[in-house]
């Protein structure tokens, strides 16, 4: 029987291949849980323009993003926090981060900022975003006392 994956498959395939699998395999498992269809012309269609549309989503998401790159990248965002002696009281995490680059109107999702550990002290820190393997973009973040 054959059946066009509508989800990527361990061993078996990706999204939108045409396979041939056992019936069992095909009415027991693919389709009931919906990761198939059986393989008919209109269903082929249907998933090759899904793919497209996917991939049409994509390319905009990245044309955004690396607008947002270029604006950020080489950027100096100065963060005031409360500090005695150089330590800061508690820490700058990710979420901070992003508050102070929203004060700029730079609007960036959770998870895309490089941070192997919360910052606990004053100075200048060098700080990556990556969006994905084609989009990064570096700027400077200068933590400074209240005065």
């Amino acid at each position: 029987m054959k059946v066009v994956l509508l989800e990527n498959v361990k061993g078996l395939g990706e999204k939108g291949e045409i396979k041939e699998v056992r019936a069992g395999y095909g009415m027991n498992f693919l389709i009931p849980q919906k990761k198939a269809v059986l393989a008919t012309s209109s269903s082929a269609k249907q998933v090759e323009l899904e793919i497209k549309k996917q991939a049409e989503k994509k390319q905009a998401e990245i044309s955004i993003n690396k607008k947002l790159a270029k604006n950020i990248e080489g950027k100096k965002i100065i963060t005031k926090v409360k500090a005695q002696k150089g330590k800061l009281f508690g820490a700058l995490t990710e979420k901070d981060i992003r508050e102070a680059l929203k004060k700029e109107n730079l609007k960036i999702n959770s998870g895309k900022i490089n941070l192997s550990k919360p910052i606990k002290k004053i100075g200048q820190f060098d700080l990556d975003i990556k969006w994905d393997d084609e989009v990064q973009a570096s700027f400077k973040l200068n933590v400074v006392e209240e005065s």
